[in-house]
């Protein structure tokens, strides 16, 4: 019940409001812009106008955009790098867990070794690939490494950008057709 009285005197006050300007609308429309003398920025903070409009935005334009693409080209290398990581880990839990026995440690370290190197090389072309995005070849022996790792969704991606890059490239568009039939029947 305590919360008819705000409630009235809101919607009171609400269409007292919208009449008032329903009555002046006509007078509103006949005014004209004579005494506005610019943006709202110009009319209250006439400093502010003035130091923005010395500032050729175009002329950054492109750089803005660059930057924004190796942001964006930053993130997918860090998401591909965090999404074969995951995948690694599940391929270890699936091969120990499928097996059922306990691997010799020197089994388990040459294993080790090769993922070590796997990681390693990875690293190497992805970094190569942030330094020379337009490569195709960088990408396409990312994605021969991929396939080399069993990390087949991350090599068709690899190889996606690779034929993007370099529609000519047969052996690129071979690779991944096989890749993504591989892919099929897993």
């Amino acid at each position: 019940m305590n919360f008819i009285i705000p409630i009235s005197l809101i919607s009171v006050s609400s269409l007292a409001i919208i009449l008032m300007v329903w009555r002046k609308f006509p007078q509103l429309k006949r005014l004209t812009l004579e005494n506005s003398h610019g943006s709202f920025w110009n009319n209250f903070f006439p400093e502010v106008d003035l130091f923005l409009r010395r500032i050729n935005f175009t002329q950054y334009k492109a750089k803005f955009f660059d930057e924004v693409e190796k942001g964006l080209r930053f993130v997918r290398v860090a998401s591909l790098k965090v999404d074969n990581a995951t995948n690694t880990m599940i391929h270890k839990v699936k091969k120990n867990g499928s097996n059922g026995s306990g691997h010799k440690d020197e089994e388990i370290e040459g294993i080790v070794e090769i993922q070590r190197n796997f990681q390693d090389e990875e690293d190497k072309l992805i970094t190569a690939i942030s330094e020379e995005p337009k490569n195709p070849v960088l990408y396409k022996k990312l994605g021969d490494l991929y396939i080399d790792m069993d990390n087949f969704e991350d090599a068709i991606e690899a190889l996606k950008v690779s034929v993007e890059l370099n529609p000519e490239d047969k052996e690129a568009r071979e690779k991944l057709k096989n890749t993504k039939a591989t892919l099929a029947q897993r």
